[in-house]
């Protein structure tokens, strides 16, 4: 399996527990902080693979920011789009994620 399918597959359920947590009330915080909690987790999440901000060239380079646009419901903005610096580091830091039209499969689901 590719390493960026690995990680990723390895962050997804953590995702889901810190959600769960911050829909409920007060967390660590951010994700990041959920992560570096001394709370045990039955899906645990390297926080050296947390990135809460886009390095310099992905918030000023035009095309790349466009690609960190998504969208919300106009509850969350009211634009319909917020710009989401926020992600988990799959790859080694200079490569590209795949594109949509990768024929990757997902472990268990070949």
């Amino acid at each position: 399996m590719d390493n960026w399918l690995s990680v990723a597959w390895d962050g997804l359920p953590t995702l889901s527990p810190f959600a769960e947590a911050s829909a409920k009330g007060p967390t660590c915080g951010d994700f990041l902080g959920w992560c570096k909690g001394k709370e045990p987790r039955d899906r645990p999440f390297p926080a050296a693979k947390v990135a809460m901000r886009e390095p310099d060239q992905g918030i000023h380079n035009d095309r790349l920011r466009m690609e960190r646009m998504l969208r919300v419901p106009k509850e969350v903005h009211p634009d319909g789009k917020v710009f989401l610096q926020a992600h988990l580091k799959i790859g080694l830091g200079n490569t590209i994620a795949p594109d949509r039209t990768s024929t990757t499969t997902v472990p268990g689901q070949a």
